[in-house]
Order: C-alpha cells, then structure tokens, then sequence
C-alpha cells in the first residue's frame, strides 16, 4: 500500500508513518491498533522477529499492463482473503470429518470451447429447461451460484474495488477452488464472471480478470475462458434452435429480440449479441455498435445505483453460503468457538448470526 494511502488511512502524516516503520518512534497502542486495521493483520503481528510467508499472488489476467500492483491495495486485500477462506474451508471440513467435493472439471486451451462447456453444465447439473424458467436476473445468479458450490466451488464477493479495476478473480487449487466476484457489479454481469472464473478454474489458470472483450486482450486465456462462459451459459445448438433465431431473416436486431432471448437464457443483452455473433447471425459492426450503446447504460445505471443491502446479507453475500455453512456447522459442533466464528466471517458481530443463518436457510429451500 503506498505510504500516502496509508497514512491517510491510519491518520498520520506520511513522514511520521515512515518514522514508525524506521521504528523510531514507536506508535502508541492506539496508533497500532489503527495500523493493525488499516493493514488488516492482528496487532500481534507487529511484534513478530520473522515475517510469515506471504500467500502466492496469483496471476493477472487484466488488459491493464502499465498498471502498478500498488494502485490496487484492496484488491490483492480480497484476493488473500479469499485464499485464507478456502484454507479455513479445507480445515473446517476436516474437523467435521466432511468429504470435500471434486469439482473436477479439467480443460485444456487446446480443445473446443463447446466440449469444455458441456462438461461444465455436467457438472453442474442445471438442465437448460430449468435456467429457462429463471427470468429474475437476482435468481439466476443465485441458482448459479447454489449449483457451483454444490459442485465444490466456493463462490464469494468482494467489496470497496471498483468494476474497472476486476469484475472477478479465481484461485484454482483443488479442492475448494475460489470464485470471487466484484460485488458492485450487476446480476447478469456476475453471472457470466461465475462462469469465466470457472473456466479459468477448469484450466487450472488463477488470476484476476476484468473480461473486457476479446479484442482488447492480448493473451489466449481471456478470450478463450469467455468463449467457454458464453457457450456454457447460451449453448449454441439450443440459440440455433431458438425461434427468433430461425426467424429472423437480417443481421440487425430488434432490440425487444434481443431482450427476449437474453431473458430467455439468464444473460446480458452484451453476451447474446456477442453469441449471435459467434454463430454469423449478426455483424461485427452491428455488435460493435450496440455494445457501445450497452456501455453507456451500464455506466448511466451504475451512477444512478443506490440500494441497501442489510449487514447479515452483505456477510452471508461476501462469505458464500458454503463457506458460512462450514462455518455454522463448525460452531454447533462446538468445533470453533465464537471468537473463532466473528473471524472466519470477517468480523461478524456474533448478535447478527441468526439472521445470517435465517437468510442461509431461505436461500436453501
């Protein structure tokens, strides 16, 4: 973190921030314990001889090559801890003596996009008959996001990062891989982030990623992890078959069509015309076109954005209904002690836990 936003954070000036670190002066206890926050390590650790070792970063998939690590203090915050979650999670499961599921989905950039989705709706389990009856963009997410964690996926959310700077992130080790989705973005926008990252999973890639459209990036992973996502989510036999498509005889497309089949599938207008694309129903000057278009309404929507999200929900929201679960279940069991259980859930005030586990069990029926 640069020493400016530091100091900022804590409360000091820069110099004396720099003072502290020289160890000359020492901060008060007061001081420390805001150094403590700001950097989000217990106070313990400022005393320590030998540093612990640090976690791996993990790769960068952004089409942001000129940008400093340093410019992103939250975001590398989020990505330790989700690390840190899915290390819980693998110890929380063994002290309740609970079997991990395999998420098992291998891939390879080698082969077809279309081979990889099939397997990836395998394994989910989700029919296309039933995504068809989701309209509501809340529940589709949110019946995707179940699906992944029963397949062995933690699924969290992160906070305080804007939408430009990550849409998503993923770690891949297995078990209990780690989606992680920018939590400021939109329903249909983290839906197809769930799915890019379990592409990059599948592919045993972590990394965090923004998803801007392939022609913007320079690597293959990108592009190819947003060719299994929309492929996964929008199945090109089922969109050739879809009536609007038979039907229509031009490349330009009404804008209720669109709607209709984005509505149909549980995606954004943006993904369905990319995928018409994809199989030559429309051109890539029409779809350059209307994306713009679509941006611009994002950009309006998200300025005009303001909504509240109760504090049990954001926690529930930020923490995954798997991980919460393993955690729940652990204090039941009288496997981890409620001091234990305020700090896997990120500081959780313990009054707050029954409506977090009434929210956990609304989403479950």
């Amino acid at each position: 973190m640069p020493v400016e936003v530091a100091a900022a954070k804590i409360g000091v000036s820069p110099a004396r921030l720099q003072e502290f670190e020289s160890g000359h002066p020492h901060p008060t206890i007061i001081q420390l314990r805001a150094i403590a926050r700001v950097y989000r390590r217990p106070s313990a650790f400022f005393y320590l001889e030998t540093l612990p070792q640090m976690p791996q970063r993990i790769g960068d998939f952004r089409s942001l090559p000129d940008r400093d690590d340093d410019e992103d203090p939250e975001l590398w915050d989020a990505v330790e801890a989700a690390q840190e979650r899915r290390r819980s999670a693998l110890e929380l499961a063994s002290l309740l003596g609970q079997e991990v599921p395999d998420y098992g989905v291998r891939a390879s950039l080698g082969e077809p996009s279309t081979e990889i989705a099939g397997r990836l709706r395998d394994r989910l389990g989700v029919p296309l008959a039933t995504q068809k009856t989701w309209r509501d963009p809340y529940k589709v997410l949110g019946a995707w996001i179940a699906a992944a964690e029963r397949a062995g996926v933690l699924v969290v959310q992160f906070s305080s990062v804007g939408v430009s700077a990550a849409r998503g992130f993923s770690v891949s080790d297995v078990p209990y891989p780690v989606v992680a989705i920018n939590g400021s973005d939109s329903p249909r926008a983290k839906t197809f982030t769930l799915f890019h990252e379990l592409a990059h999973i599948s592919l045993g890639s972590s990394g965090l990623c923004d998803l801007h459209d392939p022609a913007e990036q320079t690597d293959a992973i990108e592009p190819f992890c947003n060719q299994v996502a929309a492929e996964a989510l929008v199945p090109t036999a089922a969109l050739l078959a879809e009536p609007l498509v038979r039907n229509q005889a031009g490349i330009e497309w009404e804008e209720w069509r669109l709607v209709e089949l984005a509505q149909t599938y549980g995606v954004s207008r943006e993904v369905t015309l990319r995928r018409l694309l994809s199989i030559g129903r429309t051109t890539e000057a029409f779809y350059r076109a209307k994306r713009d278009e679509y941006l611009r309404g994002y950009q309006e929507a998200a300025a005009q954005a303001s909504g509240f999200l109760a504090y049990f929900r954001r926690v529930l929201r930020d923490n995954g209904g798997l991980f919460t679960s393993l955690v729940l279940e652990a204090y039941h069991a009288d496997v981890v002690t409620p001091t234990e259980v305020s700090r896997l859930l990120g500081g959780v005030k313990l009054r707050h836990l029954t409506s977090i586990e009434d929210a956990l069990a609304a989403k479950a029926s």
